[in-house]
This record gives C-alpha cells, sequence and structure tokens, in this order.
C-alpha cells in the first residue's frame, strides 16, 4: 500500500517527464511524512520527531508569538506515548485486514488416506520443461501424512522429480469412489519431470 501511494504521489509530481522521477524525491518525501498515515493514524514525522513538519506559514517570521523548546522529559514522554497509541492503531488495523481476508479464505483439512487432486504449479517444474498445455492438476493420490498444520504429504511416485509434500492450497478434494483412480486419464504422467538416472 505504501509503495502504491508514492508511486502515485510520484506520478502526480513529475507530470509527463516520467525519467525525471529522481528529481522529485525531495518534495515526494516531504508530502508523504506530512500525511496522515491511514493505519497509524498518525503523522510519519510526528512519530520519529515528536513534532508535525514545518510548513511555509511555519518559517514566516511572526512578531507576535512566541516558541517555547519542550522539556527533553517531556519531549521523550510524548514520544513514548506517540508510539503506544500507534502501536494500538497498528494492531487493530491488522485486525481488520485479517477479518476481511478470513472472509475469502476457505478452510481445508484433510486425512490420512484422503483421496485428492494435486495441483502443480510452475515452480514445481525444471526451467524448460512446463508449458501452458500441460495438466495443472493431476491425481488422485492419497494422503500419506500431515506435515505441519497446512502441508500433507501425497503418495506420488519418487521417480518423478517432485517433492512429496505440498500445501493445503495445492490440494483439492476427491469425493467420488476408489474406483475412479482407475479411469483417470495418465496422460499427464507423460509430461511430469522424471529424476535422472545416476
Amino acid at each position: 500500500m505504501v509503495n502504491k501511494s508514492l508511486g502515485n504521489l510520484l506520478r502526480s509530481l513529475f507530470g509527463s517527464k516520467p525519467k525525471q522521477w529522481d528529481q522529485v524525491l525531495a518534495q515526494a518525501k516531504f508530502a508523504f511524512n506530512g500525511l496522515v498515515n491511514r493505519m497509524t493514524g498518525k503523522v510519519p514525522f510526528q512519530v520519529v520527531y515528536g513534532r508535525l513538519t514545518k510548513m511555509v506559514v511555519d518559517l514566516a517570521n511572526i512578531p507576535d508569538g512566541e516558541r517555547v523548546s519542550a522539556d527533553a522529559e517531556a519531549l521523550v514522554e510524548m514520544l513514548k506515548k506517540t508510539h503506544v497509541e500507534m502501536k494500538h492503531c497498528i494492531e487493530q488495523s491488522n485486525i481488520r485486514y485479517k477479518s476481511v481476508a478470513d472472509q475469502h479464505r476457505r478452510h481445508k483439512e484433510f486425512y490420512v488416506d484422503d483421496l485428492v487432486l494435486v495441483y502443480l504449479r510452475k515452480e514445481r517444474f525444471s526451467i524448460g520443461t512446463y508449458n501452458t498445455l500441460k495438466y495443472k492438476k493431476i491425481g488422485l493420490y492419497r494422503i500419506v501424512r500431515k506435515c505441519g498444520a497446512n502441508a500433507y504429504q501425497v503418495d506420488l511416485l519418487e521417480e518423478y522429480d517432485l517433492t512429496l509434500i505440498f500445501n493445503v492450497s495445492d490440494l483439492y478434494p476427491y469425493s467420488g469412489d476408489d474406483r475412479a483412480k482407475e479411469i483417470t486419464p495418465r496422460d499427464w504422467q507423460k509430461q511430469l519431470p522424471k529424476k535422472k538416472r545416476e
């Protein structure tokens, strides 16, 4: 979110000259440090230095006003209080983000001997062996054991150059009968990378 905000800020500053983005970094930094952060509810400059950034009007010579330096201990206490408030705001914001994300999260749990389909991500294939026409899901396979809170080992043949442990997000439950394992197309087996023989 911070990178997106900074990107929008830089685009609004360099206008039609994107190659000169480095010349407006100082302005972007000053503007960003003076804005209230949505997560913390505080201005970043105030969190670090205990006061707001000085604007143009603050630099003007106002004879009627007097400015007194804050006591060091009072400044430290104020910063501590600010950091506590900021920490509370971040925790509350994380709770809100988590509640929104959990609404779209599907809870899946498997048991030993459950039949599953395995989703093969691109990263599991060796360089040069993957293409978009390959089978994305293979199976059926049985769950051998549970490895932690969100990983399972399946009975994939060890002759293939693939790890036997998969994240729960890459496993899909099968609700049919065992006979489906016999009639499942085996064309995908030819596309799996095999271990090199020594």
